[in-house]
């Protein structure tokens, strides 16, 4: 009896209700559309486990986009009970085949990658039909991980095609379900729409959705919150005419908004622009330090010698800054080891990774907390991608949890940014243009200089106004042991929910001295900060810090009996608020369980 070992999620039975209904309506391609970090592994092998107790299934092939995420695969499904694995080869399935001898023996999970399927290897004189001959001879349950990579029309859609032409099974999964390539996607049905210019679209059809909105807002809690820092700069560019030997200029500004500017230029080497996104990075991995020693920061680079430089670059600012004990490293597709060295990132100390592209779906390194964003591929796939290494929920960890990337502020990722909590909602196949095509090859790039001109801070697809991070920075200014544990965007709603004014509303930017209203005020929150972080480590709580901090400022306020702790609170019920809010704090490190109605009146 094959079984998950821990409780489905809520969303996991809703979706497996939808699915039966899919199949029995005679549907044969379902799609699972979730976003990434959600549990789409834990629901498929929920499925192959219903298929093998309750269907006489014999077999389960997977097909994964690489070699890490097809180990996690045979990971997860021997956890489950099944005699899984990933160590068969092409060649030794044809010398079996011609040989008349089993070509499954006990085994009862196949993990390959898209690569493996559509090889040379495995075609036949009728096409890719190696792999196919399992579903031709067992009741076969073929699961296509993160499916967006088998467009119909290319090589990896046609193996997959032939292959599960004879499978008893299907089940496509995919927190991108779209391509680059304009093409459809194999083992999912397609509905053909219109765009305004009367082009057709095809769209993909999931059977079920669960986005990365729905995520945030589950109690089960299988996503984190992601911020964005977004660095706006420009870059001057400096060409040479190979023929008359005259130069011309070129200014990329990113405060414009043009979709066809370059960010190659803007994150060249020794240029300002990137040296502020790296140290921007730098600065986040400090202050989430402060609350999780091991967490980490991912930095995205354009290729090989742009990783190299940024290494570089990083020790260079760690060293300015004696951030000797950072621990960087440079991980390439021939990196000795590599896949074993990323299967390690989540157990081992390293502070720093530099990636180009190994870093992608299904790597599951949950302490991944900041990510600096220094490539210049302009694709939503390949952005929400690199997004979802930082969605995935730390149970060690408490509600306060989050991420913060640092993007370049180019008009398209702005928008991906902003499309970031329907990111699996937008299945759209048609993928936006990269830009404009190489420059003139008569000319060469003689000088370029870059710098960064704004930043701003961007939480859940929204904009931060100015005067919302100036209020939050002061609170976080008088409140230092809440910063980097609470996410901006949730400290703008406490403090709004609250009546925090601080002093960025009117008058100086620092309270006079002597100010004893504020002063108290300063100590009221700062206390109601220390009793939300005992009550958020609390065994089985469950609401939100958002929650938590309205709860204790609701709570305090009660006791003194105001309705809000405004600017124009008399100074005896300030104090008054901080003694009940000291005697709750005291109390909670006395007891960890202690109630409220235990306390003094």
């Amino acid at each position: 009896m094959k079984s998950v070992l821990r409780v489905p999620r809520r969303w996991h039975e809703e979706a497996m209700r939808r699915l039966e209904e899919y199949l029995a309506q005679g549907g044969t391609k379902p799609l699972l559309a979730a976003c990434t970090a959600s549990g789409k592994t834990e629901f498929a092998i929920r499925d192959a486990c219903n298929f093998f107790n309750n269907e006489g299934g014999q077999l389960i092939l997977v097909v994964a986009p690489t070699v890490n995420v097809k180990l996690r695969w045979v990971t997860d499904f021997r956890n489950a009970g099944f005699l899984a694995t990933a160590d068969i080869e092409n060649r030794e399935i044809r010398q079996r085949l011609e040989h008349g001898e089993p070509i499954k023996e006990d085994v009862e999970v196949i993990a390959v990658t898209y690569g493996q399927l559509a090889s040379p290897q495995a075609m036949t004189t009728d096409g890719w039909s190696l792999f196919a001959e399992y579903a031709r001879r067992y009741r076969t349950l073929v699961i296509a991980d993160e499916v967006h990579h088998a467009d119909d029309d290319e090589a990896y859609g046609q193996a997959l095609t032939a292959v599960t032409a004879h499978a008893t099974r299907r089940l496509a999964l995919s927190g991108t379900p779209f391509n680059s390539t304009g093409g459809a996607l194999a083992m999912c049905d397609v509905d053909i729409d219109v765009d305004t210019t009367g082009r057709p679209i095809r769209r993909v059809k999931p059977f079920y959705t669960y986005s990365y909105g729905d995520a945030l807002g589950d109690e089960d809690r299988p996503c984190r919150l992601v911020e964005f820092g977004i660095v706006y700069g420009r870059a001057e560019l400096t060409y040479e005419s190979l023929v008359t030997g005259q130069t011309f200029q070129r200014l990329i500004d990113l405060s414009r908004q043009r979709k066809d500017d370059s960010l190659a230029p803007l994150l060249a080497a020794n240029g300002e622009y990137l040296t502020t996104l790296l140290s921007e990075g730098l600065s986040r991995l400090d202050t989430m330090k402060r609350h999780h020693q091991r967490a980490a920061m991912l930095v995205v680079a354009m290729d090989r010698d742009h990783g190299e430089m940024i290494k570089g670059e990083l020790r260079r600012l760690c060293n300015n800054r004696d951030r000797n004990r950072y621990r960087t490293e440079l991980l390439l597709h021939d990196t000795e080891q590599v896949h074993h060295r990323i299967e390690q990132l989540p157990h081992d100390d390293t502070d720093i990774v530099v990636t180009v592209r190994m870093i992608s779906e299904g790597i599951d390194v949950k302490r991944f907390r900041v990510g600096v964003y220094a490539s210049d591929y302009r694709t939503r796939m390949f952005f929400i991608q690199f997004v979802g290494r930082f969605l995935r929920w730390q149970e060690e960890l408490d509600e306060s949890q989050h991420a913060i990337l640092i993007i370049p502020g180019h008009v398209e990722l702005i928008t991906y940014a902003r499309e970031i909590e329907q990111m699996v909602l937008d299945s759209a196949i048609k993928e936006p243009g990269e830009g404009p095509g190489p420059l003139d090859p008569k000319s060469r790039l003689i000088d370029r200089e870059s710098e960064a001109t704004a930043q701003e801070h961007w939480a859940r697809g929204q904009r931060t106004p100015e005067s919302d991070q100036e209020l939050v920075e002061q609170f976080f200014t008088e409140n230092p042991d809440l910063r980097g544990w609470m996410p901006l965007s949730v400290a703008v709603r406490i403090l709004k929910a609250t009546g925090y004014h601080g002093s960025t509303r009117s008058g100086p930017q620092t309270p006079p001295p002597g100010d004893p209203h504020l002063d108290w005020r300063r100590r009221n929150n700062k206390l109601a900060g220390r009793i939300v972080m005992r009550l958020s480590r609390r065994a089985g709580e469950s609401r939100r810090s958002t929650e938590l901090f309205a709860y204790v400022h609701g709570v305090a306020n009660q006791r003194v009996g105001i309705r809000t702790m405004d600017g124009i609170v008399a100074l005896d019920v300030l104090m008054r608020r901080v003694a009940f809010l000291k005697t709750w704090w005291l109390a909670l490190l006395a007891n960890h369980d202690a109630k409220l109605e235990d306390l003094p009146e």
